[in-house]
């Protein structure tokens, strides 16, 4: 069957907490290239993903779009604190605080957190299988409804 290599398509997937959007726009082309803007929490799937499209089209060029919706029980990041790089601070900052005046020395816990090289944000393991999960069945609709 001719298919035509312009189109859209959408879809969905949720187990209830998260859900997963996806949109395929496709345009003709000679060969088959894919462009994606994925959260930063799909990186590991993204070969995966582009399997699933490589299945279904040979020629054109790609762009897919998805979206995480994530519940407010669902914690899809873990927060680390690099604790010796915050020992280090809080030295330096004791070391200020004893060459000036104690009047004008104001230093709260909230400029630590505007410190984003003490904190490195990963996916949380758990989230995460079913975040590739959702967006696997995502991409396999929204492929199926750019064929229709």
């Amino acid at each position: 069957m001719l298919y035509s290599m312009t189109g859209f398509g959408r879809g969905s997937a949720s187990d209830g907490e998260i859900t997963v959007w996806v949109e395929v726009k496709s345009i003709n082309s000679r060969f088959l290239e894919i462009q994606m803007r994925i959260p930063p929490i799909l990186s590991n799937a993204e070969f995966e993903l582009k399997k699933i499209i490589k299945k279904t089209i040979s020629r054109g060029k790609i762009f897919l779009n998805a979206q995480i919706i994530g519940g407010s029980g669902v914690r899809l990041w873990d927060i680390i604190v690099d604790d010796s790089l915050l020992d280090m601070y809080a030295d330096l900052i004791e070391q200020v605080e004893s060459r000036l005046v104690p009047e004008r020395t104001v230093i709260s816990l909230d400029r630590f957190l505007t410190m984003n090289e003490i904190f490195t944000k990963i996916p949380n393991t758990e989230s995460q299988e079913r975040v590739v999960s959702l967006a696997l069945s995502a991409v396999s609709e929204a492929m199926k409804s750019l064929r229709q």
